[in-house]
């Protein structure tokens, strides 16, 4: 059901009425359960840090593992995971109040760790092109305490155009998260992390989440190529056989199936 709200214009004359559309919603959660964890948690990301030199995404100077944390089989990150699955749940039902529709209690996900030392910083991005619903980061440890230090995450408009093509600024905000916290937001958010001042690493683990009861991304509806479009049936058994996933305007984005436990 699609929530329609009206508008009210200002009957003065030369005077604009402004409406601000289309808010994205920033939530932040914190894990009651945070510090026990913690030091578990840094031990199943070291384990797989000292195997694998990581992945290359957006990531500069910083350590990213594969995209397979929901799947990890240590204690204390499965914890973690079925927790944020839980808030992902949480955020879509303060979202959408007043809609009949119950919010979604399985998650398709993915996850990942990413270990920051001083001076390393992501460039700006988002996760709508994978037909991601929501996207959110929990820091694990060594997250700043204050803007002032460097490592904020910053989200950024840059979808309005109103600036002109010559301008560095853009509407922006700067959040310095605390260890044991959880930021989600709408996918199609660009998002950025700037370097890492001081001498500590910054842990923290990226997440996606998609349900097919939610609306698909527009981008996604119109990535797929002309054989995904016309020929899933064809594409979905070869791309198992490549290791690839369901590109088909329905197919859901790569990932572990997440149900939501709901005594978290």
């Amino acid at each position: 059901m699609t929530r329609i709200e009206f508008i009210n214009r200002n009957s003065a004359s030369n005077v604009a009425s402004q409406v601000n559309l289309f808010a994205a919603p920033l939530l932040i959660f914190r894990w009651e359960e945070a510090e026990y964890w913690q030091a578990e948690i840094l031990a199943a990301i070291e384990k797989r840090r000292r195997k694998s030199n990581g992945m290359q995404r957006t990531n500069i100077g910083g350590w990213h593992s594969k995209r397979d944390l929901p799947g990890w089989q240590d204690r204390a990150t499965q914890m973690l995971t079925r927790w944020a699955a839980a808030r992902a749940t949480d955020a879509t039902a303060q979202w959408r109040q007043g809609e009949q529709q119950p919010a979604p209690m399985q998650w398709r996900m993915d996850a990942w760790a990413n270990v920051n030392p001083p001076g390393a910083y992501n460039k700006a991005h988002d996760h709508v092109m994978l037909n991601w619903n929501w996207s959110a980061c929990y820091y694990v440890s060594g997250a700043p305490s204050t803007t002032d230090q460097g490592g904020a995450i910053v989200f950024e408009d840059l979808w309005s155009g109103v600036q002109t093509l010559k301008s560095a600024s853009r509407r922006s905000f700067r959040y310095a998260p605390s260890d044991g916290e959880m930021l989600m937001w709408p996918s199609w958010v660009s998002h950025r992390v700037e370097p890492q001042d001081g001498d500590n690493e910054r842990v923290s683990i990226a997440m996606n989440f998609h349900s097919p009861w939610l609306e698909r991304s527009r981008y996604w509806t119109h990535r797929p190529g002309f054989m995904w479009r016309n020929m899933p049936w064809l594409m979905r058994p070869l791309a198992r056989l490549r290791g690839s996933w369901d590109q088909s305007p329905e197919g859901a984005p790569p990932g572990f199936d997440i149900d939501v436990d709901e005594t978290f």
